[in-house]
Parts: structure tokens; C-alpha cells; sequence
């Protein structure tokens, strides 16, 4: 398939400036204090390795799968397993955010609508919250609450200039949805993605000059149920006539995330996080204590980001 360049990103408000990672941002939300039904089991987890080369886009920030087709699409879904990060081998602090989204994958988009969650690093302690974003408006931290092994599930519809957000969280018994109004969507791609963000200053319109931030190292995060909605045919990511491509996140020596070839039918897939490091990263001392719910406008936004080039591992 022919080379494409991709905006692996979109900026997040930190303080007075901005964190590129695809949505992150957010508020710990806790655990409801009801009684929570059992998890439900997964159709399709972990994907296995294939023997057959797997050609690969190099991103600076995203890394899952990213569909073209020949007409725009409207909806995207997705299910997984939320990872725990391994915060005692991150630095701090360091991100990891896992969604589903429509738009912001062509060079020339400045608009992207997504939602998901993320599982970051700080002082050593995993911090989970759930948002959605609808680029280039600033991010929402929504009211879910979020923690390693819950089993989220994400959809995001797009009709005309109102974009409809729905997060559920299979495991708790938890959903949340919103509609809002979105006057530029970018409809011409969908994504499942995880993501690393960068740090951009406040107001800025070069997003070349933002930095990407550490990864969190995640292990392992495994999507199912994958699948996207164009000309009213609601297919999994490897339907005939679109053009799915893998994204690898590389980010110099240490922050690395790798897609697996899909299973289920096109349905699944894994990202794994990998490290080329010899050693680990120095770990926190461990009296440290959970920091409080990061304030909404303490946490990152979307950007454009650098041209991709392709290649195969």
C-alpha cells in the first residue's frame, strides 16, 4: 500500500501549555462503592506474533492501527483490558493513553474526535481516569471510574457537526455518554490507538516545536471487538476495500510500542510496549504516596505531528 504521512496527535493543556497525547488529560476517577457485576470475558485478547512480516508506519507518538475508505466513516469501537503500568520502571512523570477516535490522521487535519483512557505514571503510582476530546477544543475529564483490569469499551459517532462520545466500563457496570457539538470534524480516518504525549507551549499553531513525553511503560494493552462504521457498513478494521496501516511509536532509545497483525477476524489486536534500554530507568523511592487528582487543566491536548515513514520488522 502506498506511503501515507499521519497527524499522530493533539494537544492537552498542561498548565499553560499543552501535552500532545492522543487523550489525555483527566481526573482519577474512583471506583463506584456498589456492589460491581463480574468482568466479562473477552472474545479475543492477546494477539499472537505472526511469522509474517508486519510493514509498519514510525510514529512519534500513536501506535495501534489507522483506516482509510473510500467514503468518510461515521462511528468507530473498540474493547480492552486496561493495562497496569509499571511506574517503578517509568520515569515520572510518564503517560500512556488508549482510545478509539475518528479524524486527525492525514498531515493537513487540524481536527480529531476521540475518546478513551489513560493509565499514567506519577511518584511511582499508576493513575487512571477516562476523558474524551474533540480536537481542537480542550479535553473533558469524564466521571468513570477507571483501574487496571477493567474491561472499557468505546464508541465514538460523528453525524454532520455533532459528535456523540460513549464510555462504558464493562467490569464496574459504569457508562457515560455526551453529545457535543464539533463544527470541523475530520472524518476521513479511524483509529485505535495507544499514545505517548508531547508537551506543547500554550497558543501554539507550530506543532513542530512540541516535545514528546516518556511513555509509561503499560506492558501490554489488547483491543477486541474493533471495528468502524463508513457508508452505513459497520466492518472490523480489515475490511477488503479500506486501507488499514500499523503504527509503531518510535520515540529515540527508550519509548518503543508495537502493534501486533490482527486476529478475529480483523477484529483484535495487541500493543506492546518495548524497550531497547539495557537497564531499566531509576525507580522512585518508594515512600512515595499517590499524588491527588491531577486538575483538569494540568494534563495534556492534541497536535499535529512529524511525517512517518514506513517500514517492516
Amino acid at each position: 500500500m502506498a506511503p501515507k504521512t499521519l497527524n499522530s496527535c493533539s494537544p492537552r493543556r498542561i498548565g499553560s501549555a499543552f501535552l500532545v497525547l492522543a487523550a489525555l488529560a483527566l481526573g482519577c476517577a474512583s471506583r463506584a462503592a456498589a456492589a460491581t457485576p463480574a468482568a466479562p470475558s473477552l472474545s479475543a485478547v492477546a494477539a499472537p506474533r505472526s511469522s509474517t512480516p508486519l510493514e509498519l508506519m514510525s510514529s512519534v507518538n500513536w501506535s495501534g492501527w489507522v483506516d482509510t475508505a473510500p467514503s468518510s466513516f461515521t462511528d468507530v469501537n473498540a474493547t480492552w483490558i486496561v493495562p497496569e503500568p509499571q511506574c517503578a520502571l517509568s520515569p515520572s512523570p510518564s503517560y500512556a493513553a488508549f482510545w478509539v477516535g475518528l479524524g486527525g490522521a492525514g498531515w493537513e487535519s487540524n481536527a480529531l474526535e476521540q475518546t478513551g483512557v489513560d493509565a499514567d505514571c506519577y511518584d511511582g503510582v499508576p493513575n487512571y481516569y477516562a476523558w474524551y476530546e474533540t480536537v481542537p477544543e480542550p479535553i473533558v475529564f469524564v466521571p468513570l471510574g477507571v483501574h487496571a483490569g477493567d474491561v472499557i469499551s468505546a464508541h465514538v459517532n460523528v453525524v454532520g457537526t455533532t459528535a456523540v462520545y460513549t464510555l462504558d466500563n464493562l467490569t464496574t457496570g459504569e457508562d457515560y455518554s455526551t453529545q457535543v457539538s464539533a463544527p470541523t470534524p475530520d472524518v476521513t480516518s479511524a483509529e485505535w490507538i495507544a499514545e505517548a504525549p508531547a508537551h506543547c507551549p500554550a497558543g501554539v499553531t507550530d506543532f513542530s516545536t512540541c516535545t514528546i513525553q516518556p511513555l509509561a511503560d503499560f506492558g501490554q494493552v489488547d483491543f477486541s471487538s474493533a471495528t468502524a462504521t463508513s457508508a452505513g457498513v459497520t466492518a472490523p478494521i480489515s475490511k477488503p476495500d479500506w486501507d488499514p496501516e500499523a503504527n509503531e511509536i518510535i520515540t529515540g532509545s527508550w519509548e518503543n510500542a508495537i502493534p501486533t497483525t490482527m486476529t478475529a477476524g480483523g477484529t483484535a489486536f495487541s500493543v506492546r510496549w518495548r524497550s531497547p534500554a539495557p537497564t531499566p530507568r531509576v525507580s522512585p523511592t518508594p515512600q512515595a504516596k499517590p499524588q491527588p487528582k491531577p486538575h483538569p487543566q494540568a494534563r495534556p491536548k492534541r497536535v499535529a505531528a512529524p511525517k512517518h515513514r514506513k517500514h517492516k520488522r
